[in-house]
């Protein structure tokens, strides 16, 4: 009896928390997940910022977003269930961000003209893939509809400077996965028209 008292007591604490308390933690770790998009990601892929380049500029990047170079072995140890000749990494710019139980990988450039934000490790991920969505709304990108792909994802666009348009694909593959979601971020080549339709 104690202890259902106490179980229910906890139940009502939880009920009682502002919504954002209780969920700070996929909140926080998709704000960061964007943030690197449209901090790191964007502004290389668009030639806005040479990376690498000096090592001060490199650290006060590296610094604002708390990554730290290189990924830990255990991304390794994933990516290769996914990809053994490990190609996705291969010549790319690779970070991490540990936030809480969660933490990413970034793998900038590289063979894929791409930034790939992959995420090994996190409690809930479909909350943090629901996170990561509003993260991007919130940030004006843009919800555009595509027809079903094998593997599940969503697509938004946003127009960047220089009028270029960025393309985030948020891939959330079925089943357990050891990389999962993912974030993908493109930039389309400077001339590039945007459709007019996208209505960013």
């Amino acid at each position: 009896m104690r202890q259902a008292r106490l179980l229910l007591s906890i139940a009502v604490a939880l009920a009682a928390l502002p919504a954002a308390a209780q969920t700070a933690p996929d909140g926080t770790l998709a704000q960061a997940l964007v943030d690197t998009a449209e901090q790191a990601c964007i502004p290389s892929l668009s030639r806005q910022l040479t990376w690498p380049g000096t090592a001060p500029d490199e650290e006060v990047l590296l610094a604002r977003l708390k990554l730290q170079q290189g990924v830990p072995n255990e991304v390794y140890d994933k990516i290769k269930q996914l990809d053994p000749r490990l190609d996705s990494l291969s010549g790319a710019i690779l970070a991490h961000r540990v936030q809480g139980d969660g933490a990413f990988a970034m793998a900038l450039g590289g063979a894929q003209n791409s930034c790939r934000l992959l995420v090994y490790r996190t409690a809930d991920r479909p909350a943090l893939a629901r996170a990561i969505e509003a993260a991007l709304t919130a940030k004006s990108w843009k919800f555009v509809p595509t027809r079903p792909t094998p593997t599940p994802k969503r697509v938004f666009a946003r127009r960047i400077a220089g009028d270029r348009m960025a393309v985030a694909h948020l891939v959330t593959p079925a089943g357990d996965p050891p990389i999962t979601p993912l974030l993908v971020i493109e930039v389309t080549p400077a001339g590039t028209p945007i459709p007019a339709e996208l209505g960013i």
